[in-house]
């Protein structure tokens, strides 16, 4: 299924938020100026020989948001790079008989004027678990920019301190060695030289998420922490 005048509307040049949101679904509104739903839906499996369960093939829900885009470029823009791959290899015939399935979705959490908006991108093979990458974005819709890690931290009053130690205690193998399920490098440079390459969000019970690297193949994975 796939609706992509949903999108052009959607993103379009009329300046009313509520003539916007009839093109989108699932919207949540942050204010009578902005809202922000689904866009595009695109769904399309087939069957791979050889296997009774799994179907390969991508789906993803793209998100819009009903506002003026001239002044929200900047989360125009990563919603378009974090989705510009994988619509367009939907487009390709050549690999529309890939054999795995991909994904694409994405979350919102919205805290007074500030939403973080969370895009998934899972892979799956057959007979395998999948593998994730995630791209975020903090965005203040009132002063119309992106934020920093650290002026997230900042305004949700949280100490990194106690986050990087819960990252350390919680992101481990599950035995005994206690070795980290996470990149060391990431670590000591989110520690150490640069908390903004932390990836992090707080969802809309307060739940505080971390984002971060496998240390064996780069691939990403998420944990709430506690």
């Amino acid at each position: 299924m796939l609706s992509s005048s949903q999108n052009v509307d959607a993103q379009g040049k009329t300046t009313d938020p509520k003539m916007k949101s009839i093109m989108l679904s699932n919207v949540i509104w942050v204010n009578e100026d902005f809202g922000i739903g689904t866009a595009i839906e695109f769904s399309k499996t087939y069957t791979v020989e050889g296997e009774t369960t799994f179907r390969a093939g991508k789906a993803y829900n793209k998100p819009g948001f009903a506002a003026d885009v001239s002044k929200h470029q900047a989360l125009n823009q990563f919603i378009e790079a974090a989705y510009a791959a994988v619509i367009d290899r939907s487009m390709d015939s050549v690999d529309s008989e890939s054999a795995y399935y991909e994904q694409l979705d994405y979350n919102c959490f919205v805290h007074d004027s500030i939403i973080s908006l969370l895009v998934t991108h899972s892979t799956t093979y057959p007979h395998s678990e999948g593998t994730f990458a995630f791209s975020l974005i903090h965005y203040d819709i009132k002063n119309q920019n992106v934020m920093l890690t650290d002026e997230v931290l900042n305004i949700f009053g949280l100490s990194r301190v106690p986050i990087l130690n819960a990252i350390a205690e919680q992101c481990v193998w599950p035995d005994d060695s206690n070795e980290p399920l996470f990149d060391p490098f990431w670590f000591d440079t989110i520690k150490w030289t640069d908390i903004n390459q932390l990836k992090m969000f707080v969802d809309n019970e307060q739940g505080i998420h971390i984002i971060y690297p496998l240390v064996e193949n780069g691939i990403e994975q998420i944990v709430l922490l506690k």
